[in-house]
């Protein structure tokens, strides 16, 4: 499909995301880096990247985006504490996961998003092996703060700034002219700048509620995957609002009994 057509119009509506690409899929060059090399082809991160989850999240990436993602969606939905509560589970699982696991990004050698001078300050002894550890997870965004930790909102707040901190605005050479875009100097910090925060106008990515399967929205207002996940989570959370009231007229019912007995 030719770049520019009728069908990928939504992903150059707004303000294009620009990733690295192969001379064969160029739309222009990085005019706004460095000149000490071969120029840097640049292409927009279309709607067609979205369907490549797997090859641009490989492991655990994919895993944290979701739950990521489900935090986004959850909180524009105030009302389902179901929701909410599922992905600050997620989220905390994956992150434990990338913390100690095999996947770990913490494992040698040093991770090139960690700032060279906390690692030369490793080096000379000033900060112990612990001590390096955690400040690694907090620059790689995974280890929030004590107001990330019990606000959602700040927790999303802090994760996802951490996700795009690579990502910046720039100019751009296309088509005669220079124009507007934000710079993702890789796949992933494009995904969370184009499928997260829907940069670009049109349609997007989204995690099914009921499922979890994620998919690349028919419309920008589409949430769940079928129509039938949408009648079943809503059974979901009509049956889980009802237990949470029991359980609160049953905590009432105990303190008014033992009130009237002390």
């Amino acid at each position: 499909m030719k770049r520019g057509s009728k069908n990928t119009v939504t992903d150059e509506a707004k303000l294009p995301v620009l990733v690295p690409c192969s001379a064969a899929e160029m739309e222009g060059f990085a005019t706004f880096g460095p000149e000490d090399g071969p120029p840097q082809t640049v292409r927009i991160f279309v709607d067609a990247d979205l369907k490549k989850a797997k090859k641009h999240l490989p492991g655990l990436a994919l895993q944290r985006w979701v739950a990521v993602m489900k935090l986004k969606q959850a909180l524009e939905s105030p009302d389902d504490s179901m929701a909410r509560q599922d992905a600050l589970r997620a989220l905390d699982e994956v992150d434990q996961l990338l913390r100690s696991g095999a996947e770990s990004p913490l494992r040698a050698p040093i991770p090139p998003e960690v700032p060279a001078n906390l690692v030369e300050d490793f080096a000379h002894g000033k900060y112990s092996p612990q001590m390096m550890i955690e400040l690694m997870e907090h620059n790689l965004g995974l280890r929030p703060g004590p107001h990330a930790k019990t606000d959602p909102g700040w927790l999303l707040s802090y994760v996802l700034s951490m996700e795009l901190r690579e990502a910046r605005l720039v100019l751009w050479w296309r088509d005669k002219s220079f124009r507007p875009a934000l710079w993702c100097p890789d796949m992933k910090t494009a995904w969370y700048a184009r499928a997260l925060l829907k940069v670009v106008g049109g349609k997007g990515f989204c995690i099914c509620p009921h499922c979890g399967a994620w998919f690349v929205q028919d419309r920008p207002d589409q949430i769940y995957c079928k129509v039938s996940h949408r009648e079943a989570y809503r059974v979901a959370r009509w049956r889980e609002q009802k237990k949470q009231n029991a359980t609160e007229k049953g905590n009432k019912r105990r303190i008014n009994g033992a009130e009237k007995t002390g």
